[in-house]
C-alpha cells in the first residue's frame, strides 16, 4: 500500500540516489510502520539523562553491581572497571554531541523542546539521530523545510543516508549501508528480505 500510495516520490528518490524504492519503504516500515509508531520518549530528556552516564555516582553504582557477580582475579576486575568508565565517558560525550546537533537543527513548525521519539533519541518516520539529521536529512518535497515527520522528506532522507553510506549494486556494500543505519545483522537481513518480498 505504501509503495502504491507514494510511488512517484519513491521512484524519484530511487532515480536520484540509486537506492531501490522497496528498500526505502522497508526501512520506513521497520523503523515506524510508515509513521504510525513514532515513539513517545521526550528526546531532550533521553540525551540529558544519557549525558549523566559518567557521573561518579552512576559509575560507582555500575561497578558495585559488577563486583556482586564477578568471579575472577583482581587484574581482570580492574580491566572491567576501566571498561565501565570508558563506556560511561563515551555515552556521555555522545549524548552531549547529539544535544548540540539537536540545538542546531532548523525545524519549521516543530518545537524541539517537545520533540518525541525512541528511547535511543531517534525521531521522525526514519528515526534519525539529530547528528544524522544535520548530515543526511533531505528536503524531499522542496518546501524549504526538512521535516522527518513528512513522508516525502523521510523517503528522500533514507535514500540519501544509504547512498552516502555506500549503497551500490554490490550486495556486500548494500548490507554495509543498511548496517550503518542500524548496527544489527538481524536488522540488515530484515530490511533486505522485506524489500525483496515487496517487489
Amino acid at each position: 500500500e505504501f509503495l502504491k500510495e507514494h510511488e512517484s516520490k519513491l521512484i524519484e528518490a530511487e532515480a536520484k540516489y540509486s537506492v531501490p524504492k522497496e528498500v526505502i519503504a522497508s526501512i520506513l516500515w521497520i523503523e515506524t510502520k510508515h509513521g504510525n509508531f513514532l515513539g513517545s520518549n521526550h528526546i531532550i530528556s533521553v540525551y540529558l539523562s544519557t549525558a549523566l552516564a559518567n557521573e561518579q555516582k552512576y559509575i560507582d553504582m555500575n561497578i558495585k553491581e559488577l563486583e556482586k557477580t564477578f568471579e575472577g582475579d583482581s587484574s581482570e576486575l580492574a580491566k572491567l572497571k576501566d571498561k565501565i568508565i570508558a563506556r560511561a565517558n563515551k555515552k556521555a560525550n555522545w549524548a552531549l554531541n547529539e544535544l548540540i546537533a539537536l540545538k542546531d537543527m532548523k525545524l519549521k513548525n516543530v518545537n524541539i523542546s517537545k520533540l518525541k521519539g525512541s528511547w535511543a533519541g531517534a525521531f521522525g518516520m526514519p528515526q534519525f539521530l539529530p547528528s544524522s539529521y544535520l548530515k543526511l536529512a533531505v528536503d524531499g518535497n522542496n518546501d524549504g523545510n526538512i521535516n522527518l515527520f513528512d513522508v516525502d522528506d523521510a523517503i528522500f532522507s533514507v535514500a540519501n543516508y544509504l547512498n552516502k553510506n555506500g549503497w551500490s549494486e554490490d550486495v556486500n556494500k548494500q548490507s554495509k549501508a543498511v548496517f550503518s543505519y542500524n548496527n544489527s545483522a538481524d536488522y540488515v537481513q530484515a530490511v533486505l528480505k522485506l524489500a525483496e518480498l515487496s517487489k
